[in-house]
C-alpha cells in the first residue's frame, strides 16, 4: 500500500509540475503576443525627404495652387478633394455635398474636424514619408500651406494626387493631379490668397 501511495504522489507531482509549466508558457506567450501586437500596430513614419526616388512626380519645395476648393480633415491631417471625403476607407460624396451646402448658408456648420480650403490656396511640398501602422504602409507626400487660414499647417496631399508608378521601394509614388493642383505660375511666389 505504501508503494501505491508513493507512485500516485509522484504521478500527482509530475502532473502538477506539467500543468504549472504549461500555464507559465501560456502566460509568457500571451505576454509576448500582446507586446508584439502593440509594437506592430503602432503608427510610425520614416522620413524619405532626402531620397529623390520617393518624390515621384512631386519635387522638393515645389509650390502648387489649388484649382478647386478642397477639404482639410483632421485625420493626419489630410487634404481631400471637395467632392469626396475619406471615412472608414470609403469615399462618401453625399456627406460632402450636404456639408458644402451648409457652408454656403448661415450659420456655418462644417464639422469641427473639417475645414474648407478655397481654390487659389498655395501648398509647398515639405517632405515625403513612409508611413506604416504595422498592417499597411504607404509613401505620403506632405505639403505645407503658405497662405490662408491653414498657413504653416502640414497635411498629407496624396488624395489630391495621381499615381506616378511604383518606387524602387515597392510603394506607389504620387504626382500632382492636374484637376486639383497646378504648379504655381511665375510671379505668384507661393503667396496665394
Amino acid at each position: 500500500m505504501d508503494g501505491q501511495h508513493v507512485a500516485s504522489g509522484t504521478s500527482l507531482l509530475k502532473t502538477s509540475t506539467q500543468l504549472l509549466l504549461t500555464t507559465f508558457l501560456a502566460v509568457c506567450l500571451t505576454v509576448a503576443a500582446v507586446g508584439c501586437a502593440s509594437w506592430t500596430f503602432r503608427e510610425r513614419e520614416m522620413d524619405l525627404t532626402l531620397h529623390e526616388a520617393a518624390w515621384g512626380g512631386y519635387r522638393p519645395a515645389a509650390s502648387y495652387v489649388l484649382v478647386r476648393d478642397a477639404l482639410l480633415i483632421d485625420r493626419g491631417p489630410m487634404l481631400v478633394p471637395q467632392d469626396a471625403i475619406v471615412q472608414h476607407g470609403e469615399i462618401e460624396t453625399s456627406f460632402v455635398s450636404s456639408m458644402l451646402t451648409a457652408t454656403n448658408s448661415a450659420p456655418f456648420s462644417v464639422p469641427h474636424s473639417t475645414q474648407l480650403v478655397p481654390k487659389g490656396t498655395v501648398i509647398k511640398c515639405a517632405r515625403v514619408i513612409l508611413w506604416s501602422n504595422g498592417v499597411w504602409s504607404e509613401i505620403r507626400v506632405i505639403g505645407r500651406f503658405t497662405c490662408g487660414h491653414a498657413r504653416e499647417v502640414e497635411a498629407d496631399i496624396n488624395r489630391m494626387s495621381i499615381s506616378a508608378g511604383e518606387s524602387s521601394y515597392g510603394y506607389m509614388q504620387w504626382a500632382p493631379d492636374p484637376r486639383y493642383l497646378q504648379p504655381v505660375p511665375p510671379g505668384l511666389n507661393g503667396a496665394g490668397r
